[in-house]
Protein backbone atom coordinates (compact mmCIF):
# COMPACT_ATOMS: atom_id res chain seq x y z
CA UNK A 1 0.00 0.00 0.00
CA UNK A 2 2.16 2.62 -1.29
CA UNK A 3 -0.18 4.92 -3.42
CA UNK A 4 -2.22 6.39 0.09
CA UNK A 5 1.25 7.34 1.67
CA UNK A 6 2.63 9.02 -0.87
CA UNK A 7 -0.29 10.99 -1.67
CA UNK A 8 -0.50 11.88 2.44
CA UNK A 9 3.14 12.74 1.80
CA UNK A 10 2.75 14.91 -1.19
CA UNK A 11 -0.24 16.84 0.84
CA UNK A 12 2.08 16.94 3.90
CA UNK A 13 5.13 18.16 1.30
CA UNK A 14 2.78 21.11 -0.34
CA UNK A 15 1.77 22.67 3.30
CA UNK A 16 5.00 22.31 4.48
CA UNK A 17 6.00 25.09 1.79
CA UNK A 18 3.01 27.20 2.71
CA UNK A 19 4.69 26.79 6.03
CA UNK A 20 7.97 27.35 4.86
CA UNK A 21 6.92 30.44 3.00
CA UNK A 22 5.30 31.70 5.73
CA UNK A 23 8.14 31.23 8.45
CA UNK A 24 6.05 28.74 10.24
CA UNK A 25 7.52 25.42 11.78
CA UNK A 26 7.32 22.69 9.66
CA UNK A 27 5.01 19.48 10.16
CA UNK A 28 6.43 16.10 10.57
CA UNK A 29 5.09 13.10 8.47
CA UNK A 30 3.23 10.81 10.21
CA UNK A 31 1.09 8.16 8.53
CA UNK A 32 -1.46 5.48 10.18
CA UNK A 33 -2.78 3.04 8.14
CA UNK A 34 -6.38 2.50 9.02
CA UNK A 35 -6.61 -1.00 7.99
CA UNK A 36 -5.65 -3.87 5.06
CA UNK A 37 -8.06 -6.12 3.56
CA UNK A 38 -6.49 -9.21 1.00
CA UNK A 39 -8.61 -11.12 -0.83
CA UNK A 40 -7.15 -14.39 -1.56
CA UNK A 41 -9.53 -16.66 -3.22
CA UNK A 42 -13.37 -16.80 -3.68
CA UNK A 43 -14.16 -17.08 -0.25
CA UNK A 44 -10.70 -16.69 1.80
CA UNK A 45 -10.12 -13.02 3.05
CA UNK A 46 -7.68 -11.30 5.61
CA UNK A 47 -8.15 -8.00 7.59
CA UNK A 48 -6.18 -5.90 9.66
CA UNK A 49 -8.03 -3.38 10.62
CA UNK A 50 -8.31 -1.44 14.13
CA UNK A 51 -4.93 -3.26 15.57
CA UNK A 52 -7.08 -6.87 15.12
CA UNK A 53 -6.35 -9.33 12.44
CA UNK A 54 -9.92 -10.66 11.10
CA UNK A 55 -10.12 -13.99 8.37
CA UNK A 56 -13.12 -15.27 6.28
CA UNK A 57 -16.36 -13.78 6.70
CA UNK A 58 -15.28 -11.17 9.28
CA UNK A 59 -12.90 -10.09 7.13
CA UNK A 60 -15.18 -9.02 4.32
CA UNK A 61 -17.04 -7.07 6.34
CA UNK A 62 -14.68 -4.99 7.71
Amino acid sequence: MVAPAAIRHGILAARNIQHALKGCPLLLFQYRDPRTLVTVGRNVAIAHAFRRSFTGFMARLV
